[in-house]
């Protein structure tokens, strides 16, 4: 588990590169960032439906035969719902909504330490679902990251622009980011191994079917929405099936 853990920290700290690629290059090439953010897209759904789903089917048939039609259901429908109420308790404005909803609705001091927590909030429970993942099969877990990373490039970019237009500085915000990326680590590792002790065969599935549920929710909340604004339908839907493609055949290779 220690690589990874090492892997889970690359992750979070895609967060920081998102932040240094916004400030160098200031969108003067969005054209690449839509192409990984729609090869991403393509990797998480043969993830899911190829990977994580029949992995937590088999282990709740294991453990539970009788109940095993239910559970993975209802533990795909919890995490979806256990990141809806997060959002819900914490607001918080993403990629796709950088129009100023004026969703978070405080004063001006307080709001670059809630813009930060509300995005860690947000991808804490992505790292923990990488981690359960990765436990129940390594090579999954990794590629997992992989998309995680990815998706945490366009963060960076949201939060700069979030603290900057609250007058935050470059320099500030650079060490926020780092600071938001360890800490989630950090914290992400904490509850997993808290949690460790309980996880046996049923709960490994549950949890596993939980991890679906919060990647969906990532895939069509705001992956898909933010890959499909103000970008071409067509290269956006090669760069889908070429990921699906690539993870399918990366599951067939590697055993995933």
């Amino acid at each position: 588990m220690g690589f990874l853990y090492f892997v889970l920290l690359i992750a979070a700290a895609m967060t920081v590169l998102g932040g240094l690629i916004f400030i160098k290059l200031n969108h003067h090439y969005p054209a690449s960032i839509q192409i990984l953010t729609g090869l991403s897209g393509g990797f998480l759904l043969s993830l899911i439906f190829i990977g994580i789903i029949p992995e937590a089917r088999e282990m709740l048939e294991q453990a539970i035969p009788a109940q095993a039609p239910w559970a993975l259901p209802l533990a795909v429908a919890m995490g979806a719902l256990v990141i809806i109420i997060s959002e819900k308790i914490v607001p918080v404005e993403h990629h796709h909504d950088l129009e100023a909803r004026g969703a978070v609705q405080y004063t001006k001091p307080h709001l670059f330490y809630v813009v930060l927590v509300a995005f860690g909030i947000h991808s804490l429970f992505e790292f923990i679902s990488m981690l359960i993942a990765g436990q129940a099969n390594l090579s999954m877990g990794l590629m997992l990251a992989v998309v995680i990373a990815v998706h945490n490039i366009p963060i960076g970019f949201v939060i700069m622009v979030q603290l900057e237009g609250i007058g935050a500085s470059e320099k500030r915000i650079m060490k926020g980011l780092i600071v938001l990326a360890a800490s989630e680590t950090i914290l992400a590792i904490g509850i997993f191994l808290l949690l460790h002790a309980f996880i046996n065969t049923a709960v490994q599935g549950v949890l596993l079917g939980a991890t679906a549920g919060v990647m969906l929710y990532l895939l069509f909340d705001e992956l898909l929405p933010q890959i499909y604004k103000d970008a071409d339908q067509h290269q956006t839907n090669f760069s889908i099936i070429i990921g699906a493609l690539a993870m399918l055949l990366f599951l067939n290779v590697f055993g995933g």
